[in-house]
């Protein structure tokens, strides 16, 4: 019997990076499949990875579809990725916890190349039906002659519902909610005995590293008000004093990459907007300068950046608060022939849990490394799973030979112990900064 899955599907300009992996199990025990074929496009590559399943390596695959066309007719059923193995045949299906990253791809941006206009109501009802290929199909079929669009004016200041996400100037979103009640560590007081905790906790991981000739770097990513405190809808004194308090005293050290100040910059003297406008994260541009002051920092010097770009439509994770449809925002995504990102590494390892993000492991293994160092990485949502550029991860995964990313606020000995890196990065966020980790 074969069993396998798609676990994995990232953007590359306008390309579609697809990865996951397929063994066959009989009566020998189990071994990698004969052969993986995509049926209905004989011109498009196939190649088998070493990925380990379960002690069985050489079982992992990687494709790259020329277009999101062929990503939504891989979905529709017009093409079939299948797996062969001892005279039987598996079509392979999508993970069902890539189901809805593979829905957003086709939806926002094969919609966004269309000449007619979507209203948001019709755009969510198609996000809403998931497995139903056939809404998705007659939405996509119909987008091309809707012609109208609605707009209105929100005041700034407005909140959400749920009073997590505030609207700023021009459009910006900003989360002054949820669970660590954002907006309120603006103004407390500043807390000593939360600062020197974090201190001794960054010293000490230094210190660990330094032992075992391991290179170590501390992130600790802003929030967006506290770098774009003028699109803010009150005024609002930035950074928090926590943040304030840790960077005033690592500033000068080696291993520290104080974000603030690079992305603060980027806005202040370049004028380029670090975040995006309907998300939390990073936009490209914020993540692109973190990666050129960290390649900078460890003497990396070639010119890997993109160029040239076209504008997409896209959602976010503070859109959704609003209503139930998503708000979107235009926003400048690297073009298709961006050298840099067309080397995919190869993802040579996942675990992910079965509920949340937390301890989440993501290994890759570069093609044109710039570095031959090994990467371990321990952090969150910024880094991400290396699906698109506006994560971290996706830039160190191309950088080095090898990245581990581990969805963790703790630096895990078990991980360091396996991986044997060359060094580690740990990075947190600003909003995370009043629990500190214990390692």
């Amino acid at each position: 019997m074969i069993h396998g899955a798609i676990d994995y599907a990232g953007m590359n300009g306008r390309s579609v990076t697809l990865s996951g992996w397929a063994r066959h199990v009989g009566s020998e025990g189990a071994r990698p499949v004969d052969k993986f074929t995509l049926a209905g496009r004989d011109d498009i590559a196939i190649n088998t990875t070493d990925r380990d399943i379960n002690g069985t390596p050489g079982c992992g695959f990687r494709l790259v579809l020329p277009s999101v066309e062929d990503l939504a007719a891989l979905w529709w059923g017009g093409l079939s990725l299948n797996a062969e193995a001892a005279g039987e045949v598996l079509t392979l299906r999508f993970w069902d916890r890539r189901e809805e990253t593979v829905l957003e791809i086709i939806t926002l941006h094969l919609v966004g190349r269309l000449k007619g206009k979507v209203d948001l109501a019709t755009l969510q009802d198609a996000q809403n039906a998931k497995r139903a290929r056939e809404a998705i199909r007659s939405f996509l079929d119909t987008t091309s002659t809707t012609q109208a669009q609605e707009s209105i004016i929100v005041q700034r200041g407005a909140t959400s519902h749920d009073s997590e996400v505030t609207i700023g100037r021009d459009g910006f979103l900003f989360l002054v909610g949820g669970s660590n009640n954002v907006l309120s560590q603006y103004t407390n007081s500043e807390d000593s005995p939360t600062t020197k905790r974090w201190l001794t906790t960054i010293r000490a991981r230094q210190d660990y590293c330094a032992t075992r000739g391991i290179q170590f770097f501390q992130m600790i990513i802003p929030e967006k008000q506290s770098i774009m405190p003028e699109f803010f809808p009150t005024r609002l004194e930035t950074p928090t004093k926590l943040l304030t308090a840790i960077t005033h005293d690592l500033k000068s050290e080696p291993f520290f990459i104080d974000c603030w100040s690079i992305l603060r910059d980027l806005i202040i003297k370049r004028g380029i907007h670090p975040f995006r406008k309907v998300d939390s994260h990073l936009s490209y541009f914020g993540a692109e300068e973190i990666i050129r002051k960290f390649c900078e920092k460890i003497g990396l010097q070639k010119d890997i950046f993109c160029k040239n770009f076209f504008e997409q439509s896209r959602s976010g994770d503070l859109g959704k608060k609003f209503f139930q449809g998503d708000m979107l925002e235009h926003q400048l995504a690297p073009a298709e022939d961006w050298e840099f990102a067309l080397d995919t590494p190869e993802l040579t390892y996942i675990d992910t849990p079965k509920q949340g993000h937390g301890d989440t492991v993501m290994e890759w293994r570069a093609r044109c490394p710039l570095s031959p160092q090994t990467l371990l990485i321990f952090g969150n949502s910024m880094f991400e799973r290396g699906g698109a550029p506006e994560g971290l991860s996706w830039w160190m995964s191309r950088i080095f030979a090898r990245t581990r990313f581990v969805w963790s606020g703790n630096m895990q000995e078990k991980h360091i112990e396996e991986f044997s890196p060359g060094m580690i990065i740990c990075q947190t966020v600003e909003r995370f900064c009043l629990s500190v980790p214990q390692k």
